[in-house]
């Protein structure tokens, strides 16, 4: 209540200490304790009518917590990331580079976390969502690592033919010269889908 009789300035420098805050507890594996802090700058982002800034934080933390993974963690992650997205879609994002990052981000970040959390519907439907806006991208590399993603929930809820469905599609978009991936890594995913085709394929 103080701070906003104090102007921008002090509104700033409380930002710049609770970023700080939450970047060592991060640092440190405290991310529960890092997450309540980003919701507080999220509020206040809110309260400042910037998405961008509630995004990027949401998508800062929700990355940290996905990839160290664990069911509390996951918990965590979603409702922020639930934020990300609304945000990554607000008119003041329209046409923004950013925003579609943003929401990349968020869609991919929800679509593991429901998985590791056994919520494979929801999962399926932001990994779809994400698969569909690469698809309008035309980015080749995106394509394959959303089905990628995709056919990981498929192997993860028990339906082998989904799955092998989703990395047949990737090894076909995988050719040499694909748009958007360095030869190595196209090299890779080619290498991991043969194999999961190999394990998911029934042995006569």
């Amino acid at each position: 209540g103080i701070l906003a009789g104090l102007g921008p300035s002090a509104i700033d420098a409380q930002v710049v200490a609770w970023n700080s805050l939450e970047a060592v507890l991060a640092k440190f594996g405290r991310l529960a304790e890092a997450a309540k802090w980003t919701e507080k700058l999220m509020d206040m982002g809110d309260k400042e009518e910037d998405p961008g800034f509630v995004a990027e934080q949401a998508c800062f933390v929700g990355n940290l917590l996905v990839r160290v993974g664990g069911e509390r963690n996951c918990q965590l992650a979603v409702p922020l990331m639930e934020r990300a997205l609304a945000a990554s879609g607000s008119p003041d994002l329209t046409g923004q580079p950013e925003a579609a990052q943003f929401r990349m981000q968020a869609l991919a970040l929800l679509g593991t976390a429901f998985m590791d959390l056994g919520a494979f519907d929801q999962s399926l439907s932001h990994c779809s969502a994400l698969l569909a806006d690469m698809e309008a991208l035309g980015d080749a590399g995106g394509v394959a690592s959303a089905l990628r993603s995709r056919a990981m929930v498929h192997v993860k809820r028990g339906a082998a033919a989904d799955a092998c469905a989703d990395l047949t599609k990737m090894l076909q978009l995988l050719v040499p010269g694909c748009a958007g991936l360095p030869e190595e890594t196209r090299a890779a995913l080619v290498e991991e889908a043969r194999e999961q085709l190999d394990t998911l394929t029934p042995k006569p």
